[in-house]
Order: structure tokens, then C-alpha cells, then sequence
């Protein structure tokens, strides 16, 4: 036990047999009220312990000491909300949500609980897959004059990244300018000495790698990652790898490159160090060839390109044969055309944005731009499911979003609070849209921290964002089904090729999940060597077997302090027992994972469809199954889950509040705004005891 609820507790004890004597003709009314009173002290000590354990990420013993706090206070409306909170970061839904509708039937909710209460629902059900698409609203307009000054000129292309910024090419001025989540400006490009000849398009390679078409100088411009110009192809001229007045830019799934070529009516396609490939777009058999190709994108092996002439779409392989053309869909003069799922196309077409579902060749229109427009060249989805849109004749930048999200707001929350150091406090805190999806890019001035509901925390230091991680923390759990034991050697080749590939971008543990107590067997940092070992174990723990769902309960508890990205790898055959799910069930394993941010990836050894349980963790996390025999080795997989986010930020602050020593409750509100959409979420903090 705590030592210092411990001593809490024998004070307690020492005062209830002070005060209840057992003394002749006491009357029976004050032995009453001194219970209740004792009831009350007892139930705000377990109350105190429960609020200490769930923000030390033991959810267990918070839902044993909220409960405990009931049983000798049933009124207690915040050790009730509490439990909900402790039931739900454990992965029962059903049981956090009885708890707070409990505390919504007696009137003690908060309008926040209540928001919390509806989103789970939905989450849970199926409302959000029944629920026809929805419309698209204004969110927030960026101008390219802010503070009497020029920010950009004529925005003709936008490119999102995947933490929330976004780059913008200012053709007016001859820029691209790096932008945060909130429309500041992150970095100025001007490439250099020579600087760019009317720039128009912008693509990011996997490396960070920039390309940039330059419309005036006839050439692709290839940048470092700090916009230093290193390279360059293409030149003016009608002969093969040259261009008049190239445009977009768009690139396949083996980085080729792919650029319309609007003075000589085509397409150009070079590979991926800027090599000539080939050309097509001219008229070839009934194909009339292409007028004034402006939009590019591929899906899969097809190759989309827009006439704004024609007003159509223009479908080829990638090997420039023509396939199909998509015409008279009520287009105006179509520019851009980007990925909008795997089976659209968003089209910025002049005045208006259109989604084009390609199997049926239909199209949808569910932008309201309420904002005067005059000329959209671009419409691309961002990192947190926005539509940006550049307005090159209004020279400003447009955010779009889901009316729901406009009219619900995102939703934040409070994971975790860190008050050892009182009166320095840290609070984690995961911010989503309603649908949980993350919410990335923000920064300090994004949040405000109040304390006990009228107390400002002052400006909240932003200490660590998901976004902008660049480290990756890995529990494996290394099968002991019995069958595996002939071929444990196999398991631990897996295990110590994914620890090379995590080499110097983060840490491994290793976890055995036996059928009794799961053990960490390497603990975090341990070299490929180690944990190769430790994944393989001796034979005599496989004729023990395993219990799985305890195995990874436990990995996933090793990960919960970790500030970085979070996967729970378990390497198998992708089999699992028959009693895999005695303690824990499969949809509460999957919710507690996904709740606190947890990928799940089977690591196969052999390539067998894995058991459907398997999958179904790894679909609900943003994992996915893995065979160990990959051509490119396990560093995919690890980029990947560099790659990921979940929406976590940590914000500090100094308190100015006194906590009695320890004693008192400190109520904490974190509100998050972001363009024109705002959410908020409670929770509180004890201090450390001080005696």
C-alpha cells in the first residue's frame, strides 16, 4: 500500500476511535452523525487515492478506490464521475457510460459529460456510417495581406503535410511558404540566389525532398527539406523532358514523377531522380488528345489528368495509354484533382469544389461557400480532415470543414495529470473531431488551462507534440502458444529484425505473456541481441502456454508513461488459443488500446491470413498485419509508425492555487480553439501529501 495513504489511513482510524467512545447513556442521534462523518472522511480519502492512482495510470486501483468512495458516500457525484472516467481509460465503454448516465439522471452532470456521453454512443454504433455525407462548411479564411503587409500573392497550389502544416505556393510573389495548422507562417522559400521564375506547384517526396514547377522558368526545381536548391530538370522546349509552362505536379506509388505540360498539351513523366520516362497526352487512335491539361492525381495504375478546356477528365495508365475520358459531369473549368478517398476525386472546378466517385462517374456537391469565390486552383484535404481551398483571383486561403465538426466541435481530453512537482504541473491531453479522429498541428496558443473554474493558469507552455515526434516505443509480445515451440528460433529472427530496423529511432521491450503472470522480459532500450533472446525464450515456457489478452494488457501498461508513439507488436503465427479472451474480451482489449493511442501490429512468421481477432485489433488502432518476410526488410514498418498520430499534447504551467498540502481537490479545465471550432474537457489533480 501507498505509504502515504497508509498514514492518511491511521489517522483516519485514530480520529474515528477518538470521537466514538463507547460511553454509557450516549445518545444513538450523534453515534449516527459521527458515522457519517467517519463515512465522509473515509470516502474523500479513497476519493484522493483514486484521483492519485488514474493519473499514475493505474485505472485498476482507481476503479477499486472510486468504488470503495461510493460505498460510504453514494452521493458523491465526483468520485461517480471519476469512475466513469477510470472505466472508460480501461476500456469499458458500457460500464463508463452506465456511470455517467447515472450522474446525468440525478442532475449532476456537466453539459461536457453529457457531449462525452453522445459522442461514445456514436462512436460505438452505428450512427456515423448511416449518417449521409455531409456538408461542407467555411471553418476560416486566411488573407494574403495580414498587418498591412503582403503574406502571399496569387495562391495557386496547396500541398498538407501529414502534422498539420501545409505548404502554399505564391505565384504572385515567387514563394512557398511553410504554414502552421493555424495559418501562421512557419518558413519563407524563395529558392535562393536565382530564386523561382513564377512558381506553381509543390510536392514533398517521402525523404522531405521538395519539388516545385516553375511555370515561368520551364524547369522542376528539387529542394532539401530546409528549401535549399540542389537540382533541377527539365528545360523549355518541345522535345522530349522539356516544357512550356509546366503546372501540377503529382507522383505513383514507386515515386515517379508526373507534370502537365500545358504550352505542348501533354504530360511529362520522370522517375523519381528526375530521369526523362516519357510523354503522352497527344491524340492517339479516337483520343483527340488533350487541350489545356491543368490537374493531376493517381489512383492505383490510373493516371487522372484535367482539361479545363474540355471541361473533362482525362483517364490513363501509367504508361500514357489513354483508358477513358469523363465527360459532360457539369464541370466548369476543372484545375486541381486530388485523392479524396480510394474510390473519389475532389476537383476544384473555378467557382466550386466537386467530388467525382470514379466507378460510377458520378459527382457530389456538398461545398458551401458561403465566402465570395472567383477562382479556386486548388482543393486537397489536410492532416485533420479539412478541405484547404486557394482562391487565386480573391488572394486569400479557405479551411472547409464537416458541419458537425462546426457545429460540435472537437473534442479534447484530459489524459493524464503530473503534480508530483506541485506547484509545476504537466497535463497530457489528446485532442479529436467527434468521428476520434486526431487533431494535429497545434500550438501553445491553442490551449487555455484554468483551474478550479476560475483561476487562469496562465499561458501553458507546450512541452511535446505526437506530431512532432520523431521516436517510436515498441512492446512486443512474443507468442508461447505450444504449438510455436519448434519454432521459436523463427519468432526471435523476428523479434531482433524489427529491433535492427528500430535501431536509433526509438525502443523495444519484450513482454511473455504466460499463462499465469506475464513478465517483462527486456525491459526498454534493450539492443536486437536481447530482445531476439528474450522473444525466443526456452522450451519449456511454450509447454506452459500463454494467456494473451493478459499479455497484452500488461505490454499495452508498459507503453502508458511513454510521451512518444506507441505499437504493441505481437509476433506469432497468427494464431491464437481458444481461451485467448478469458479475462478481458476482444472489444474492450481493442478499446483500451485505441484509447490511449496504442497500434497494434500482428507480426506473422509465415504468410497465413491470421485469425480474424488478430485483424480486428490491428483495423480498430491503425495497425495492421505484417509478415516478417517483407523485400525491404521490417524499416517500412517502423517508418510507419514514426509516421502515425493520435492528437497528444503535453502542456506545463505553474499553479497559484493552494493545495492544502496536499489535501485539496484541484478541479482543471482545458479548452482547446482552433480556427472556428473550440471544445473543452475537466478533470483535477491532487498534490503530493505533505505532512
Amino acid at each position: 500500500m501507498n505509504a502515504g495513504r497508509c498514514l492518511r489511513q491511521i489517522t483516519v482510524m485514530v480520529f474515528a476511535a477518538a470521537i466514538l467512545p463507547v460511553l454509557p447513556g450516549l445518545p444513538a442521534p450523534r453515534i449516527a452523525a459521527q458515522a457519517v462523518a467517519i463515512d465522509a472522511i473515509t470516502a474523500e480519502e479513497e476519493f484522493r487515492w483514486g484521483v492519485r492512482a488514474f493519473n499514475n495510470g493505474q485505472y485498476n486501483e482507481a476503479i477499486r478506490s472510486f468504488n470503495r468512495a461510493l460505498a460510504y458516500d453514494p452521493e458523491n457525484a465526483a468520485a461517480r464521475s471519476w469512475l466513469g472516467r477510470a472505466y472508460y481509460f480501461s476500456g469499458f465503454d458500457d460500464a463508463a457510460i452506465d456511470e455517467w448516465n447515472a450522474l446525468l439522471s440525478a442532475g449532476d452532470g456537466t453539459a461536457q459529460l453529457q457531449t462525452w456521453v453522445e459522442t461514445l454512443q456514436a462512436r460505438r454504433g452505428l450512427t456515423f456510417e448511416l449518417k449521409p455525407p455531409e456538408d461542407y462548411l467555411v471553418n476560416a479564411e486566411f488573407s494574403g495581406q495580414r498587418d498591412g503587409r503582403s503574406l502571399f500573392v496569387q495562391p495557386v497550389s496547396v500541398r498538407p503535410r501529414g502534422d498539420g502544416s501545409f505548404y502554399l505556393v505564391s505565384y504572385g510573389s515567387g514563394e512557398i511558404l511553410l504554414l502552421d495548422a493555424n495559418g501562421g507562417l512557419l518558413r519563407t522559400l524563395s529558392g535562393g540566389l536565382e530564386g523561382f521564375n513564377r512558381p506553381f506547384d509543390v510536392l514533398e517526396l517521402s525523404d522531405g525532398t521538395l519539388l516545385v514547377s516553375e511555370f515561368g522558368g520551364n524547369r522542376i526545381s528539387r529542394l532539401s527539406a530546409d528549401g535549399y536548391r540542389f537540382a533541377q530538370f527539365g528545360s523549355r522546349g518541345l522535345g522530349d523532358g522539356e516544357m512550356l509552362g509546366p503546372q501540377y505536379l503529382a507522383i505513383d506509388r514507386d515515386e515517379n514523377i508526373y507534370v502537365t505540360d500545358w504550352g505542348n498539351r501533354r504530360v511529362l513523366k520522370f522517375d523519381r531522380s528526375g530521369e526523362y520516362l516519357l510523354s503522352f497526352g497527344r491524340a492517339q487512335g479516337a483520343f483527340a488528345g488533350l487541350r489545356a491539361p491543368t490537374g493531376i492525381t493517381v489512383l492505383g495504375d490510373t493516371v487522372f489528368v484535367a482539361d479545363a478546356e474540355r471541361a473533362e477528365l482525362v483517364l490513363f495508365d501509367r504508361s500514357g495509354n489513354h483508358l477513358n475520358t469523363i465527360a459532360d459531369i457539369g464541370l466548369a473549368r476543372p484545375e486541381t484533382l486530388t485523392q479524396y478517398d480510394s474510390g473519389r476525386v475532389l476537383i476544384a472546378d473555378h467557382e466550386d469544389v466537386v467530388i467525382l466517385d470514379v466507378e460510377t462517374e458520378t459527382t457530389e456537391r456538398r461545398f458551401k461557400l458561403d465566402a465570395e469565390v472567383r477562382k479556386l486552383t486548388a482543393a486537397v484535404p489536410d492532416a485533420n480532415h479539412n478541405i484547404l481551398l486557394t482562391d487565386q483571383a480573391m488572394n486569400k486561403v479557405l479551411v472547409v470543414s464537416p458541419a458537425s465538426r462546426l457545429y460540435a466541435g472537437i473534442r479534447p481530453r484530459i489524459d493524464r495529470v503530473y503534480s508530483d512537482e506541485f506547484p509545476d504541473v504537466v497535463v497530457e491531453v489528446s485532442v479529436q473531431d467527434r468521428r476520434g479522429r486526431p487533431i494535429l498541428g497545434l500550438r501553445s496558443d491553442n490551449f487555455i488551462v484554468t483551474e478550479d473554474r476560475y483561476a487562469p493558469a496562465g499561458r501553458p507552455v507546450l512541452e511535446w507534440a505526437d506530431h512532432e515526434a520523431e521516436r517510436v516505443e515498441i512492446a512486443i509480445v512474443g507468442s508461447r502458444r505450444p504449438e510455436l515451440g519448434p519454432r521459436r528460433e523463427d519468432l526471435g529472427r523476428a523479434a531482433g529484425a524489427l529491433a535492427e530496423a528500430v535501431s536509433g529511432l526509438g525502443r523495444v521491450r519484450v513482454v511473455v505473456p504466460n499463462s499465469e503472470t506475464p513478465i517483462l522480459e527486456a525491459e526498454a532500450g534493450a539492443g536486437a541481441l536481447t530482445v531476439r533472446t528474450a522473444v525466443t525464450g526456452e522450451v519449456s515456457q511454450y509447454a506452459i502456454g500463454e494467456q494473451f489478452d493478459l499479455g497484452v494488457r500488461f505490454a499495452a501498461a508498459q507503453l502508458l508513461a511513454e510521451p512518444y508513439k506507441r505499437n504493441l507488436v505481437y509476433i506469432s503465427d497468427g494464431r491464437l488459443s481458444e481461451d485467448s479472451f478469458s479475462t478481458y474480451d476482444l472489444q474492450e482489449l481493442a478499446q483500451f488500446l485505441r484509447t490511449h493511442g496504442i497500434r497494434f501490429y500482428p507480426l506473422l512468421i509465415e504468410q497465413l491470413a491470421p485469425d480474424e481477432e488478430l485483424e480486428y485489433l490491428a483495423d480498430h488502432t491503425g495497425g495492421r498485419v505484417v509478415g516478417y518476410a517483407q523485400p525491404r526488410g521490417l524499416s517500412p514498418l517502423v517508418m510507419e509508425m514514426l509516421g502515425s498520430h493520435d492528437g497528444r499534447y503535453r502542456l506545463s504551467y505553474r499553479s497559484t492555487l493552494d493545495s492544502d498540502f496536499g489535501r485539496r481537490y484541484i478541479p482543471i479545465e482545458v479548452e482547446v480553439l482552433h480556427l472556428e471550432t473550440s471544445g473543452r474537457d475537466e478533470a483535477g489533480y491532487f498534490a503530493p501529501l505533505q505532512f
